[in-house]
């Protein structure tokens, strides 16, 4: 999928972890319709609730990912600078890394794609001054980047994470 082309393509990136997602992967069809809710949820709001041109820095961890390329495709064609750090477990984890090399080709956006955990320095090192940060993963990655973002002066208003509990 080329980024001109994302208009008519819709894509789900399910794990089949849980009943609810392993019933979703037996049953679902392609060309199956289905009723869509808009795609960016908080992450979109709490942007838009900021500043616009501020800088955007982007922690995802995992599956952590699926919510977060909407936001960083969308916003990153604006010509906002974007940072997008994402890790997964495992080089067949990293989801949607054709998509995320792609974007990171215009000037402001940079992708940094790692399997295993990134060090302590290396999250620092992706800070940028004013930014927003937007954060999804495990939960212990969630509270591990928010205690290093305070802890590096960020105020909480300006880092927006959504836990994935039930």
């Amino acid at each position: 999928m080329s980024l001109k082309d994302q208009t008519d393509i819709i894509r789900f990136a399910i794990r089949a972890d849980g009943d609810f997602t392993r019933k979703l992967v037996s049953t679902a069809k392609a060309g199956m319709k289905a009723r869509m809710i808009p795609p960016y949820g908080r992450y979109h709001h709490f942007i838009e609730e900021h500043a616009p041109n501020r800088p955007i820095v982007v922690f995802a961890g995992g599956i952590g990912v699926t919510p977060l390329v909407p936001v960083a495709l969308s916003y990153g064609t604006h010509g906002r600078h974007m940072k997008f750090m994402y890790t997964a477990k495992s080089q067949d984890q990293l989801l949607y890394q054709e998509q995320l090399r792609q974007w990171s080709q215009a000037s402001h956006c940079e992708a940094q794609l790692k399997v295993g955990r990134f060090s302590p320095e290396e999250l620092k090192s992706a800070m940028e001054q004013d930014a927003l940060y937007l954060v999804a993963g495990p939960a212990s990655m969630l509270r591990s980047v928010r205690r290093m973002l305070l802890s590096q002066g960020v105020r909480a208003g300006d880092i927006c994470y959504e836990p994935f509990s039930w």
